[in-house]
């Protein structure tokens, strides 16, 4: 089974993914990113350009 992960930065267009999944009712979790600078450092791991709009997923 597929697990999608959303990375989501506070106060960011990441907010439509999370509305797209919602609409289409699919289970997804979240993982929350504050609008500071321990937050944006920690999307730079996650993304080359700091970008939140990232989702990933895990296979089993």
């Amino acid at each position: 089974m597929t697990e999608i992960i959303v990375h989501h930065l506070e106060q960011s267009r990441s907010f439509r993914v999370l509305w797209l999944l919602e609409e289409l009712n699919v289970k997804y979790k979240v993982k929350h990113y504050k609008r500071n600078d321990d937050g944006i450092a920690a999307l730079y791991k996650i993304h080359p350009l700091g970008n939140a709009k990232v989702m990933a997923t895990l296979r089993d």
